[in-house]
């Protein structure tokens, strides 16, 4: 009886796993066990699904949204409008203040104007005195026309007088001219019927002028003159058969000799203006000195006849 009891335990200790096995199986079943709880505390911690959007539909609500950058730049276009409507405000505000102070200025205007118009005299003395203020005005105008006039003629004549430069003096001394002689082309003096040189030299000095003139006469009545240095070099030598010109001194020119029609009235002077033609101072002695001597032989005569 016992044998068998043993044999049975035997055969259901045969069929059990080992300790080891045991072992093992209860260590899975352990973390089996932790993971499920770990599992069901993150379950506890999800929403509802009734209370959670679903993927497509967050896309649809995210879709009625305003971009961000949208969103900025529109943001700052209205603060630069209401910007704007703050300054037209204020200057709105500025154009009422400054209206504000011409009105009050008007008035102030106004009634200054009033007390003045007071103060006025009647329309029939205004009359009188515009009548008289006229007549005063007018001749008044007159006299400024006149002085206008008076100063424009003035100034006419000190513009003539200022550039007038007058010598009067006859340079040209004839008593003792080289008779149907003119000046060459080298400063020398040639024959020439009908012409003369002057034969003196005439002293200068660079940047005067002189003015020529002669009776009116054909082509053919030339001025010739020569120019000189210092030591009366011979410089150039310049024709003209005009009636009357300027000749302005080179420089280097210090000395001048002429040639001219015998029979035209030469006169060479200094200045700009062209005066009527006189004689050489030299020319009225020795005049003077001829008569003198021509007086002094004829009393010789009639003394020789009176003896």
């Amino acid at each position: 009886e016992h044998q068998t009891t043993i044999q049975q335990h035997a055969g259901l200790i045969s069929e059990k796993a080992s300790l080891t096995v045991v072992d093992t199986i209860n260590d899975k079943v352990s973390t089996v066990e932790a993971s499920v709880e770990t599992i069901a505390g993150q379950v506890s911690l999800k929403a509802n699904a009734e209370e959670v959007y679903t993927k497509s539909e967050v896309n649809t609500e995210l879709g009625k949204k305003v971009d961000t950058t949208v969103y900025n730049s529109q943001m700052t276009q209205l603060d630069v409008k209401v910007d704007g409507v703050t300054a037209d405000i204020r200057s709105v505000q500025s154009e009422v203040s400054d209206v504000d102070s011409r009105l009050v200025s008007a008035q102030t205007q106004l009634n200054m104007q009033a007390g003045l118009i007071d103060a006025k005299a009647e329309r029939s003395e205004l009359t009188t005195v515009d009548g008289r203020v006229t007549g005063v005005r007018n001749d008044l105008t007159t006299l400024q026309v006149s002085h206008t006039g008076l100063n424009s003629t003035v100034s006419s004549l000190r513009s003539d007088l200022d550039g007038l430069e007058i010598g009067g003096r006859n340079l040209i001394v004839r008593a003792n001219e080289l008779a149907d002689k003119w000046l060459g082309v080298d400063g020398s003096i040639g024959n020439g019927t009908g012409f003369a040189v002057m034969n003196e030299y005439i002293p200068v000095i660079p940047g005067q002028t002189f003015t020529f003139s002669k009776d009116v006469g054909t082509s053919n009545d030339y001025w010739r003159w020569n120019w000189y240095g210092e030591n009366r070099e011979f410089i150039s030598r310049r024709p003209d058969n005009r009636n009357e010109f300027q000749w302005t001194v080179p420089n280097g020119a210090y000395y001048i000799r002429v040639s001219y029609p015998m029979n035209k009235s030469p006169k060479l002077e200094k200045g700009n203006k062209a005066t009527d033609w006189t004689p050489a101072p030299e020319d009225v002695d020795s005049a003077i000195y001829t008569i003198e001597e021509f007086a002094s032989r004829i009393d010789q005569k009639a003394d020789s006849i009176a003896t």
